[in-house]
């Protein structure tokens, strides 16, 4: 088919106008997406077939170069993304009485950091419920979820168990949205009291686009080290048991549930949780960097493998949520890493 059309339909005597036809919009994607998919293989395949030493070397030197783009990135949003404002200065221990033993100073010294500053509704009982909904909305979740996928796959199969995930962490993920709308609407100003904000949320998005591709060699990098350091131990790296499953099943590849679960219900209850909720307390406590270092400690610690690349994509995450305060950022960081890796591992297996 040529790749050039008349436009309209000419009167008498008018010339012809002719002009491209431009490539759809889903064909652009797929390029892009193969040429992704196949410049992660090429690098994946090319660590792999090294020793441990020069893994964790090229490893190192992918996550440099990622930091490096990544800072470049930063900077070119200088201006148009303001830094947000920092938290009130720390109390002194000197507020607390001093007959109290030390051990019940520290916990008056926390207790106080934690309750000070606005807003309003970020009060310290605000972290232990949100866990505590989690748990058990997750708990509620699973059992609901395996009931229903026992109709269409066995009970005992890696499938089911991913399936039950996925339904889990959507409704994890709406019990969670909806208590923290309830709790910041009663006591605060809605949810803007965690940084879900759409006013001037332009930069802060594009940042996260921006970012997530500068990004890229940090997690190829992280990927290669640990792969590099099981291997000079003697051993393997331990995959995670949902892309076990995922990349074994191509039924589960095509399921809108076990995408919607990943896609969006994961990184929207743990972007609620720990940027929102966690990070926003850890920083009461410690400086912007160590507090980030926290809170994506505590983002890796509830995964099943993968460490250090999950370490490395929650340092990017809190790091994001710091620089813009806007917990929009973060939240599409997310979604669109998840997505890139369903997509990576459907295409090529998960190998």
């Amino acid at each position: 088919m040529s790749a050039w059309f008349y436009s309209g339909r000419p009167a008498s005597g008018e010339v012809l106008r002719e002009r491209p036809i431009r490539p759809p919009a889903r064909r652009v994607f797929n390029g892009a997406m193969t040429r992704f998919e196949q410049a992660t293989d090429a690098i994946e395949r090319a660590l792999q077939g090294h020793s441990g030493v020069a893994q964790v070397s090229a490893g190192l030197a992918l996550v440099a170069l990622g930091l490096l783009a990544t800072a470049g990135v930063a900077r070119r949003f200088e201006r148009a993304i303001p830094r947000p404002a920092p938290p009130p200065p720390p109390p002194r221990l000197a507020e607390t009485p001093a007959r109290w033993p030390a051990l019940a100073r520290v916990a008056a010294w926390v207790a106080l950091r934690l309750g000070r500053g606005p807003p309003p509704s970020m009060r310290p009982a605000l972290l232990p419920l949100s866990v505590l909904i989690v748990l058990a909305a997750g708990m509620a979740g699973t059992g609901v979820a395996r009931r229903f996928a026992a109709s269409s796959i066995e009970a005992s199969t890696p499938g089911a168990d991913l399936r039950a995930f996925a339904v889990a962490t959507l409704l994890v993920a709406a019990t969670l949205l909806l208590f923290l709308l309830a709790w910041t609407r009663r006591l605060g100003g809605g949810l803007g009291d965690l940084g879900v904000t759409f006013r001037r949320a332009g930069p802060s998005l594009a940042l996260a686009l921006a970012a997530y591709v500068a990004y890229a060699p940090v997690q190829l990098g992280a990927m290669a080290i640990e792969s590099g350091a099981w291997s000079l131990a003697g051993s393997s790296a331990p995959r995670q048991a949902a892309v076990v499953a995922f990349a074994g099943d191509p039924a589960l590849q095509r399921d809108l549930l076990v995408l919607a679960g990943v896609v969006v219900g994961a990184p929207l209850y743990e972007e609620l949780l720990f940027r929102g909720v966690l990070q926003a307390f850890v920083r009461r406590l410690l400086p912007a960097w160590p507090a980030i270092a926290a809170t994506a400690l505590a983002f890796t610690l509830p995964h099943d493998g993968g460490w250090l690349p999950v370490l490395a994509l929650g340092a990017a995450l809190s790091w994001l949520m710091a620089r813009t305060g806007n917990l929009l950022a973060p939240l599409l960081f997310h979604m669109l890493h998840n997505g890139l890796v369903l997509f990576v591992i459907a295409r090529t297996g998960g190998a």
